[in-house]
């Protein structure tokens, strides 16, 4: 009896009515021989011979030959276990989106067969405005799983795997808005319909404030989330595309009325100039309500001021170069006249008297031929800014602590007093 394994991947024994013998041994006629194959793992039998057949439909681990009546021949051969395949089907329930399988960073389409022991990733891909609703293995659902990823693991059975999409559910957000202090109201409206303060919108909506401003106010601003609207005072306002939390407001000033200002020299020997904010206007030019207005005379030589009229009527105990009518609340018509320089005036126009320089930075000088009593200094609403004892010729003013602008100054001598005015442009 001779015996051996064809190859490797195994041993092969045998025993004769049940005594071991090795390969060549001599046994008995009539008796039994018992082969016994061992693969190594992850081997198994491919087939026997007797005598350099092969034993059709015999891949056991064992094999007998009966009744021993000739000298024989054993073999056995080994070959590798093949794996085990299962069958991967997959699918999307539904539409809105796709399904894709790997096994082992391998691409597979559903159907095919994949080794046991594979580890098989399942990629969705939801469309636009979708998300992923469930996973189902074999039927049941993968419980708190709603990734865009699903993996099988170690692979032992055959699997069908499923993807349902739903739509994303827009989000929702919260639209404050008010008015801040009175003076009119506000709405709002998302597809023409109109929202309350503190309601949440769809995700994605427009949302159209209006401002209704009562009698003689207007928009002054908007803001939105604390931040000013730039160049924006319409009375409609509108936030397209909400895509946040946001708080609108609007607040209303009062419409700024304006007044015709007119003025003149009443006959000739001079001229008349005016100006509000340090800017020069012209006669017939409206004037914001409030502001006030520097009227100045500028007498021809030889001539002064005999009287000034607001709206045809004399201004008493007013002779002064300057005129200024503070607040501006009505139409008016300011006119100045002129008369000639008498004996007295002229005595009085012999004092010679400088402010420089003018305009003004850091200080001037007031300088007369007579002696200076007194400087009293205004700003154009009225506010004495500076009264000084002074009992010089000359003196100097510091302007170093002023805003720029026109200031008046009324200057005190001995025989007059005399108004000049001075710009400080520091």
């Amino acid at each position: 009896v001779n015996f051996n394994v064809v190859g490797n991947n195994g041993t092969l024994q045998a025993s004769a009515d049940g005594e071991t013998i090795a390969s060549g041994d001599l046994v008995e006629e009539g008796s039994d021989v018992l082969f016994e194959a061992e693969p190594d793992p992850g081997y198994e039998v491919k087939e026997w011979t007797l005598n350099g057949d092969v034993v059709e439909n015999h891949t056991g681990e064992t094999y007998t030959v009966e009744n021993l009546d000739n000298d024989i021949t054993v073999t056995v051969e080994f070959e590798e276990i093949p794996p085990e395949t299962y069958t991967v089907n997959f699918n999307v329930v539904g539409n809105n989106g796709t399904l894709q399988a790997l096994a082992n960073g391998e691409t597979i389409t559903s159907g095919d067969l994949v080794e046991e022991g594979s580890d098989v990733l399942f990629e969705a891909g939801p469309d636009e405005g979708y998300r992923v609703k469930e996973w189902t293995l074999n039927g049941d659902v993968v419980e708190n799983h709603t990734g865009v990823t699903f993996t099988v693991e170690d692979l032992d059975n055959d699997i069908t795997v499923t993807v349902e999409f739903e739509e994303i559910p827009p989000e929702y957000y919260v639209v404050n808005f008010e008015v801040v202090g009175n003076n009119g109201s506000l709405t709002a409206t998302v597809d023409h319909e109109t929202i309350s303060d503190g309601d949440k919108v769809k995700e994605g909506k427009d949302v159209l404030f209006t401002a209704i401003p009562e009698i003689n106010y207007q928009v002054k601003k908007w803001t939105l989330n604390g931040d000013i609207v730039e160049n924006h005072k319409d009375e409609i306002y509108l936030v397209e595309d909400l895509g946040e939390n946001i708080a609108v407001t609007v607040e209303f000033e009062e419409i700024p009325e304006y007044y015709t200002v007119k003025f003149g020299i009443i006959g000739e020997n001079g001229e008349l100039t005016a100006e509000s904010d340090n800017e020069p206007i012209n006669t017939g030019d409206k004037v914001k309500k409030g502001k006030d207005i520097i009227f100045t005379a500028l007498p021809d030589d030889g001539y002064h001021v005999k009287l000034w009229k607001l709206n045809g009527e004399i201004i008493d105990n007013h002779t002064d170069k300057i005129f200024i009518y503070k607040n501006l609340d009505k139409e008016i018509t300011v006119a100045v006249e002129f008369e000639k320089d008498d004996v007295s005036i002229k005595d009085l126009n012999t004092n010679r008297l400088l402010v420089f320089p003018n305009p003004a930075q850091g200080k001037f000088t007031v300088k007369s031929n007579e002696i200076i009593k007194k400087i009293i200094m205004m700003d154009i609403s009225g506010q004495i800014i500076i009264n000084r004892d002074v009992n010089e010729f000359n003196t100097k003013i510091k302007t170093s602590n002023l805003k720029p602008g026109v200031y008046l100054i009324k200057i005190h001598t001995g025989k007059s007093v005399i108004t000049k005015r001075v710009q400080i442009i520091n």
